[in-house]
């Protein structure tokens, strides 16, 4: 059970369910973050299969990377694509949350919960409707359906 005092989240109970709590917790960390550190760790290994025992430090892999076209490309479309994203995002977000704040009209919750909507679903399945929508229109897919998509 949760206590809230001060501010502050606490755990009501005994010892045992919060060093319990506590453990369970770490756990959960260790599994989301120990696979990345060993793949972050082994990206550094001057042998060429994964998982391997450690050779020697380099950055050859860094560097090939840096000199392979499609990735440069790949990685300059989603800096323009989060860019252009960003800004269209702002440019109807935030008129559109000062109406919502701002505005006493009757069926207002409606409009709230139709823009909450995207936060509700998970973003895989609204990219495959989208994917779907796009080809069910026989829309090609371009930099322009990419940004609608964002």
């Amino acid at each position: 059970m949760i206590n809230k005092q001060k501010g502050k989240r606490q755990i009501r109970g005994s010892k045992a369910l919060k060093i319990i709590a506590v453990i369970y917790l770490i756990l959960i960390y260790l599994f989301i973050f120990v696979p990345m550190i060993i793949v972050v760790v082994g990206s550094f290994n001057s042998q060429k299969s994964f998982p391997a025992a450690f050779e020697s430090f380099t950055i050859q892999w860094y560097i090939s990377l840096l000199h392979h076209s499609p990735f440069l490309y790949s990685a300059l479309m989603s800096v323009i694509v989060a860019a252009v994203a960003t800004i269209l995002a702002v440019l109807f977000g935030v008129p559109l949350s000062l109406f919502i704040a701002r505005a006493r009209i009757p069926g207002m919750r409606y409009v709230n919960a139709f823009v909450m909507l995207p936060l509700m679903i998970p973003q895989i399945a609204v990219s495959i409707a989208l994917l779907q929508t796009f080809q069910i229109a026989k829309i090609k897919l371009s930099f322009f359906t990419l940004i609608i998509a964002h």
